[in-house]
């Protein structure tokens, strides 16, 4: 998959989204990219819908995935997914602008977190409402 130069990716993996060609901070725990062995990550894709705008040059997809790789300790880890992508036509090729995905299981839940800490909204993975705030994902 071909990216812009100027991508945005999350997936939960990460501190918080990655822009362009940045290092990622990741995230420490089960699962996490330091516990994984290189080169063993596989991802199974099925787009639901697919959306080209009239114009033909920018488009996005709703898929749902299945990925899995290999954990240092020998164990292998598989997560189900959902992601929402972005894609734009440069240069002839559809590249992805944007993604971001998160685990399609439903008991875990999140805490969006106001920047001053002012109140939070629980959520699950699969949903989320943000009126006029900026807001900060954390999981608890």
């Amino acid at each position: 998959m071909t990216r812009t130069s100027e991508r945005v990716f999350w997936s939960g993996a990460y501190e918080k989204p990655v822009i362009g060609d940045e290092k990622g901070t990741p995230r420490k725990g089960e699962g996490g990219i330091e516990d994984r062995v290189p080169g063993s990550q596989r991802l199974q894709t099925t787009t639901r819908k697919l959306v080209i705008s009239d114009a033909g040059d920018m488009a996005y997809d709703y898929s749902d995935a299945t990925l899995t790789f290999d954990l240092k300790n020998g164990q292998k880890f598989s997560l189900k997914i959902s992601s929402v992508r972005v894609w734009k036509k440069e240069g002839g090729q559809w590249k992805v602008a944007v993604q971001f995905s998160a685990p399609q299981d439903s008991n875990r839940l999140f805490i969006l977190r106001t920047p001053a800490g002012q109140g939070h909204a629980p959520f699950s993975s699969a949903s989320s409402r943000v009126h006029g705030e900026i807001l900060t994902l954390e999981r608890f």
